[in-house]
Order: structure tokens, then C-alpha cells, then sequence
């Protein structure tokens, strides 16, 4: 005579908890921070640039008459680029809304798409400020599209509306060294120094770096490069710091150097190009940016546009017109490896 035992039980209901579990809580930092200007008036943003007037050791002769005069705004110059629309369009089934009891989702999956919508929305913009696209007019099948930093910050002339020769990013602000074990104490001085060459400020940085690149930032603290042979090796350095027995503490928050502090950053999000991030140069990404002079201009910010119900279910839309200005490239600088 046949037991019934629990493999062979008809009806068994599922044990669904009332759960959703998500890994992905990467956060839009700089964004975040950057301050938020004025609503733009045309998708075309331009503004000046423009810089002291150089000093004159020379003496004056007694009675020497002016006879020539100087241009006070013989420096100045547009700085231009173009702000950039993103959206995301979802739909949700009539059926998969108003009949579906999907665990999780006490609120519906309309609810709930519209909170993720609104993420990604944010985190496109957050991939586009901090990666390598340059800024487009929109023209046939091309859309507007903003400037990335990886463009903003470069020593070199953009391809389009490029930054007036006197503001580009010096190459000693802009550390190209392949690797991020290039990226010494003495290399983060000397991109430091190279800003305080054209600003002539000691003054507060916050640096937006890749995990890679973090990471050899706080293993700065036990150990250098040996510049001869490209080993590491044991520094001589005492550290003195509060450890319980059983914490080993290794990571470094702020960098404070003789031309400036950097307040350390870590994003997911550097190293897009073309709507596809290379993961090489986005670990070991590294912006140092005075935030003072960066800002964020929405016309308009991450909201959701309901669209008419077909009869096929509910339909959305979440954009976002935004343009990323930099004020003066002069005014930071970058570490840009291509390995880790």
C-alpha cells in the first residue's frame, strides 16, 4: 500500500515570500552634488571664460606719457555646449496590473516601475557626466548630447564647440599613465600643483574615483612604488591611528597635499562612452573637481509623464533635459589609466 509523502502531494501551494530582493544600490554621487543652475533658455548653453591680466615688473620713466593701452578683455572667451534629453518608456499589461497578485508588490507593478524608471533616469545622467561622450547638436538621426567630463577635462581641442585654447585642462593636470599604480602620492602632488598653477588657490577638492583606482588610493598608506625596478615595497613611514585588536583599518577618505584636500568619492558609473562602459577605464577613472564651479542646468528634472491607456494597460514615461557646465576646465584636473 502506497504512503503519501510530500513529492508525490497534488495542490501544494507555493511558499512565495512577500519579498523582492535587489543587489544593485548603486548610488549617483556627483550628480547629486553638483549644484543646480538656472532652467536654460535654449538646448545651445554658452557663458565666458576669461582670465587676470598678466603682471608688468617693468618701471615707468618720470614724465612718460600713455600712449598705449591694453584690452581688459583681451582673455575672455565663450565656453559653449548642448544640453541632452533622456527618457524611459515602460508599459505594464492591463492584465499584469489590475489581475496579477504578485508577491512583493502590495502597491502593483506600475508602482514599483515607476520608482526603478526614475532610477535609471538618474543613473543615465550620472554615466553621461561622468564618461568620455562629446556634446552633439542634434542633426538627422543624431540627438543632442551632453559633454562628459572624460571631454570637459582634456588638453586637447573637443571636436565640437571646443574650449578656447587659454581655458583647456593643461596635460600636467591630466595624469594619462596607463596604469593606477601610477597613481603615487608624489603624481596626486603633482596633478594638485599643476591646478594651483593656473588658480593659485589652496583650496578643497572632491575626487570621484573607480574602485580600482580607490583602492590604490587607500593602499597608499602601507606601501610605494619602487620607481626603479616597478615592485612594491614596504614604506618607511609610521602610522599612528585609533584600531581596536580585532580591526585592521585601511582606507583613506581624504587626501590632503600641499596644494589642496581631495575628498574621496566612489561611483559605478565612470567610463561610458557611446552608451557602453569599458570597465578598465572606469575602475581607474579618478576626477579631481572643484564643484564650486561645476553645475547641473535642468530644464527639466527626472519626472514621469503618464501616457493614454490603449486599452493594453498603463503606459509612462520618465525624462529628464539637463546640460552639464563646467565653468573653466583651468579648474581641475584627472587620472585617466586604461588598466587596473
Amino acid at each position: 500500500m502506497s504512503a503519501l509523502i510530500e513529492p508525490n502531494q497534488v495542490g501544494i501551494r507555493q511558499d512565495l515570500s512577500d519579498y523582492i530582493a535587489v543587489a544593485d544600490m548603486k548610488q549617483t554621487p556627483f550628480s547629486s552634488m553638483a549644484k543646480k543652475g538656472s532652467k536654460p533658455g535654449n538646448m545651445r548653453m554658452d557663458w565666458q571664460a576669461d582670465d587676470e591680466l598678466a603682471v608688468d615688473t617693468n618701471g615707468v620713466l618720470d614724465g612718460a606719457d600713455a600712449t598705449s593701452f591694453g584690452n581688459p578683455a583681451e582673455n575672455r572667451a565663450l565656453v559653449s555646449v548642448y544640453a541632452q534629453k533622456y527618457w524611459d518608456k515602460q508599459m505594464i499589461g492591463d492584465l499584469a496590473e489590475n489581475v496579477s497578485n504578485v508577491a512583493g508588490l502590495s502597491k502593483g507593478e506600475k508602482s514599483k516601475a515607476i520608482a526603478k524608471s526614475i532610477r535609471k533616469v538618474k543613473r543615465s545622467i550620472e554615466a553621461k557626466c561622468l564618461g568620455d561622450d562629446e556634446t552633439a547638436a542634434q542633426s538627422g538621426a543624431t540627438a543632442y548630447s551632453m559633454r562628459g567630463l572624460g571631454k570637459w577635462i582634456l588638453a586637447t581641442a573637443q571636436a565640437v564647440l571646443p574650449v578656447d585654447a587659454n581655458f583647456r585642462t593643461p596635460s600636467a593636470s591630466i595624469d594619462t599613465t596607463a596604469s593606477t599604480a601610477a597613481a603615487t602620492e608624489a603624481a596626486i602632488n603633482t596633478v594638485l600643483e599643476s591646478i594651483w598653477n593656473q588658480t593659485g588657490e589652496v583650496k578643497d577638492f572632491d575626487g570621484f574615483c573607480g574602485g580600482a583606482m580607490r583602492k590604490r588610493i587607500s593602499d597608499l598608506q602601507l606601501y610605494d612604488a619602487n620607481a626603479s625596478a616597478g615592485t612594491a615595497y614596504i614604506a618607511a613611514r609610521n602610522i599612528n591611528k585609533d584600531q581596536k585588536d580585532n580591526v585592521i583599518a585601511k582606507r583613506i577618505d581624504i587626501i590632503v597635499g600641499d596644494f589642496g584636500s581631495i575628498k574621496l568619492h566612489s561611483t559605478n558609473f565612470a567610463g561610458y562612452s557611446s552608451n557602453t562602459r569599458t570597465a578598465a577605464v572606469g575602475n581607474g577613472r579618478f576626477y579631481i573637481l572643484d564643484m564650486k564651479d561645476i553645475m547641473l542646468r535642468f530644464a527639466r528634472t527626472p519626472g514621469v509623464e503618464q501616457l493614454p491607456n490603449m486599452g493594453g494597460g498603463p503606459r509612462f514615461i520618465t525624462d529628464a533635459v539637463c546640460g552639464l557646465l563646467v565653468g573653466n576646465p583651468l579648474k581641475h584636473g584627472a587620472f585617466k589609466p586604461t588598466t587596473a
